[in-house]
């Protein structure tokens, strides 16, 4: 029955090849190889689990050709070429915006915390998807800040760029640090703080943002960076150079600009590295610190960072100017640390995780990155022996991911 299936099934889609007729509008070649795939494995499966199993089997990957066309070459699962797997029909939307850009962090199992662009606080119970306001001070510290930035080039207002940045919970000492552009008065320009606040994932108390850092550097841009993460009790944090093209700044070890922080629970910061221009991913992971990196055009990183790295910034990169200029040194040493990985073209990397839960085996033991420039997913393969990333595989996810964490029961949340 299977091998007079298989036989039909290669006369019938020869004809509705050569017609042009749907499932099989693709050059016949590449639904040849298809089907010598779907026959093998067809026939494998007939042996384990019998002929029904195997007919599903066939009648599925059917489905794959249908659904990719001219994409790729496909054998029941398995994608042979395609240079993206599409996930946007997987993803379950929960709600249309939330006065985007929004930040996310998890909770526990059951619920997420939101933070929308100007400060809004929201709890997102994960089975009931009905966002829960939280009463905080957090949009009043946001918003009351008069001053307007504009962009020293265009002359553009780009106030609403001054927005929180990320937000992250620790859920040993039950307390929530939104980092997002804080006013300088004194010096007339902005730098991303970080405010803290003690939550507790039950409490209907109203929560109580304060100050936990500033840092010692501020500037009229909004490349600033703005990461946060845990490592034991202190915090790592990722401040941009805010298009400071100094070198003066790059080499001062004492200045928080463009640079990975460590800060102690009392708000004492240490530069762990320098050299970098908008580092918008950060992930505390097998015991180091990772990070995804904004290049110039072209460039972006995805590298471990060691206490003392500078990755080169401003005067060494992998990517181009904007002008498309060739304007940067390379390679990075001996002068300067060398990345784990850096991508060119870039593609505009935002957050980025690693999957130690066993909910997508596919991902277990990866690291994660966002993109916001093509909207997708990219699973890293990455041997921290040897600091090699030895590939990475894109996800296409169709929408503009600006953050993304994973949750404790193995969901991606973005």
């Amino acid at each position: 029955i299977i091998l007079l299936s298989l036989s039909g099934l290669v006369f019938t889609s020869a004809l509705m090849t050569e017609w042009g007729l749907y499932p099989f509008g693709q050059p016949f070649e590449k639904t040849a190889l298809s089907l010598k795939r779907i026959a093998r494995s067809s026939i494998t499966t007939l042996e384990d689990r019998g002929a029904f199993a195997a007919l599903g089997h066939m009648f599925s990957g059917i489905e794959e050709i249908a659904d990719n066309k001219n994409k790729t070459i496909v054998g029941v699962q398995h994608i042979i070429a395609a240079q993206f797997t599409d996930m946007s029909s997987v993803f379950n939307t929960y709600t249309e915006t939330v006065a985007a850009p929004g930040h996310i962090a998890d909770l526990d199992k059951e619920n997420l915390l939101i933070i929308s662009a100007g400060g809004g606080v929201f709890k997102l119970p994960k089975v009931s998807r009905k966002l829960i306001p939280l009463v905080s001070n957090l949009k009043k510290r946001v918003n009351d800040q008069e001053p307007h930035l504009v962009n020293p080039y265009s002359g553009d207002d780009i106030s609403e760029r001054l927005t929180v940045r990320d937000v992250a919970y620790n859920k040993n000492s039950k307390t929530i640090y939104v980092s997002y552009f804080k006013y300088n008065k004194n010096h007339d320009c902005f730098a991303v703080a970080i405010d803290k606040a003690e939550f507790n994932v039950n409490s209907k108390s109203e929560l109580d943002f304060v100050d936990f850092f500033t840092p010692n550097f501020c500037r009229k841009s909004n490349a600033a960076g703005g990461r946060i993460d845990f490592f034991g009790n202190d915090v790592i944090f990722t401040i941009g150079a805010y298009d400071s093209d100094f070198e003066s700044d790059s080499k001062n070890w004492n200045l928080h600009i463009g640079a990975v922080l460590k800060i102690s629970p009392e708000g004492k910061a240490k530069v762990l590295a320098k050299g970098l221009r908008n580092s918008l991913g950060l992930v505390v992971a097998l015991d180091e610190i990772f990070i995804s990196e904004n290049g110039p055009m072209g460039g972006d990183l995805f590298t471990i960072v060691k206490d003392g790295d500078h990755f080169g910034a401003p005067t060494h990169s992998y990517g181009f100017a904007y002008t498309k200029k060739d304007i940067y040194k390379r390679p990075m040493s001996p002068d300067f640390s060398e990345p784990s990985y850096y991508f060119t073209p870039a593609f505009g990397t935002s957050q980025l995780m690693f999957y130690n839960k066993s909910y997508f085996s596919r991902f277990e033991g990866k690291f994660l990155l966002t993109s916001m420039k093509t909207g997708s997913l990219y699973a890293i393969d990455y041997d921290i022996k040897t600091n090699r990333v030895k590939s990475y595989e894109t996800f296409k996810v169709g929408e503009r991911i600006r953050d993304a964490v994973v949750g404790e029961e193995g969901f991606i949340w973005l």
